[in-house]
């Protein structure tokens, strides 16, 4: 595609490293989720706030003053991200709103709702794919600029 191999290559560890923390991530929005079914997002507010606090904190402190330089940005999202399951544990324990939910399990109940799930599910997950693919699409035609090398670089950063 056009991209120097140094940069790919600095760029798949920055995502790699980025990743890690996804899984944490995913589990924190649906438990945000599930709170604002129960009209209950103050702590959850709160727990977003801190959890920037932490990547910002975290971030620049890789960054700055370790050797991790670049990738200390990526760290510092999979930590925010890890943070925001301790924060919601944390949370949890305080305030346990959740017992009183009657979580079951009933498969037909979920088949009879399965459309009602992905009427209001399928909005966001195209809202992700067009994000992810409009970040694609920067990455392409920053290939194609006169200087590759720097706006690829760039373009990267600008992703975080």
């Amino acid at each position: 595609m056009g991209h120097n191999p140094t940069t790919c290559a600095k760029a798949a560890t920055f995502t790699i490293l980025s990743s890690l923390g996804l899984p944490f991530f995913f589990a924190f929005e649906i438990l945000r989720k599930m709170l604002q079914a129960h009209s209950s997002v103050d702590g959850m507010a709160v727990i977003s706030m801190a959890a920037n606090v932490v990547h910002v904190t975290v971030g620049y402190y890789l960054t700055q003053h370790t050797t991790w330089g670049f990738y200390g940005a990526a760290v510092g999202r999979s930590i925010s991200n890890v943070s925001l399951v301790v924060g919601t544990a944390v949370y949890f324990h305080l305030e346990p709103t959740y017992k009183t939910w009657g979580l079951q399990w009933q498969p037909s109940l979920a088949r009879a709702h399965l459309m009602e799930f992905f009427r209001f599910g399928l909005p966001g997950m195209v809202m992700f794919w067009v994000e992810f693919g409009s970040l694609w699409l920067l990455s392409f035609l920053a290939a194609k600029l006169p200087r590759p090398y720097i706006q690829t670089r760039v373009n990267t950063v600008s992703d975080v």
